[in-house]
């Protein structure tokens, strides 16, 4: 899958006659296996001062994308000609890469996910120093145990340090509400001390639904805080009448793209 990015050709989606093309970094470095995140899945395999991909597997949710990632974990360091010496994974313990990975017979690198996007712009772009990095994202488990998703790091290819981040706020539901944007944009006004009853946003809910929670979010009950980019995004999308229920992953934020891009709807 690729797209025209500021009159660029961009891949999105890397398939046969992309894959398993290597990238080029700066120094060499241990065989390591890397087995990506849950969603939008790749894996990657690095032999000296070059890193393998793999193809796009998808959500490993899914049943045949789960069986494609692990048939691939299986396979590639053959296809590779390299032997991984350690498994990097996400720090998130539900991942289904980090759960692998910890079966696996190797030394395991935990990686933050958000330094994870960081380091993969430092390699794909060949530079080895420190940089200030901008990793604007959905979600993605934080050293703290939080949820980061709009991060300033100070980071290296090894190492990073949290310089600045969006200002938190409320998920209301926890996961539910990244399916519904509305719940989010919820999080959002009450984090502003804004009364949602009293904006178009309420039309969203029923009045027993913002009745519970407005008990939920005063009194904290799974209510995670947030860092993310994407959740706000998908907030602005809710409060301007957009989408409030999304069915597919990011469809608020696409639809919400697609206005405000030449050639959009009106």
């Amino acid at each position: 899958m690729v797209r025209v990015v500021a009159g660029r050709e961009t891949v999105l989606r890397r398939a046969r006659g992309y894959a398993p093309a290597p990238i080029t970094i700066p120094k060499p470095v241990p065989p390591i296996l890397a087995v990506g995140g849950d969603l939008k899945n790749t894996i990657a395999l690095s032999s000296g001062n070059q890193v393998f991909l793999s193809q796009h597997h998808g959500d490993l949710a899914t049943a045949a994308a789960h069986d494609s990632f692990a048939r691939h974990l299986r396979d590639f360091p053959e296809l590779c000609h390299a032997s991984p010496r350690a498994v990097a994974c996400d720090l998130h313990p539900g991942y289904h890469g980090t759960i692998l990975a910890d079966s696996q017979p190797l030394p395991v690198i935990r990686v933050q996910h958000h330094h994870a996007h960081l380091a993969a712009c430092l390699a794909e772009n060949g530079l080895g120093e420190e940089v200030l990095g901008v990793a604007w994202d959905g979600t993605g488990f934080g050293t703290d145990a939080t949820i980061w998703g709009g991060e300033f790091l100070l980071a290296t290819m090894s190492s990073f340090e949290r310089f600045a981040l969006l200002r938190p706020f409320p998920l209301p539901g926890g996961e539910l509400a990244v399916r519904e944007p509305r719940r989010t944009a919820l999080g959002l006004l009450h984090e502003a001390g804004i009364n949602a009853a009293e904006t178009g946003l309420a039309a969203a809910f029923s009045g027993e639904e913002l009745k519970i929670l407005g008990t939920v979010l005063h009194r904290g009950l799974n209510v995670p805080r947030t860092s993310s980019a994407g959740r706000l995004f998908d907030a602005v999308a809710a409060l301007l009448g957009v989408r409030h229920r999304c069915s597919y992953e990011g469809q608020a934020a696409v639809e919400l793209e697609s206005l405000v891009s030449p050639g959009g709807p009106p």
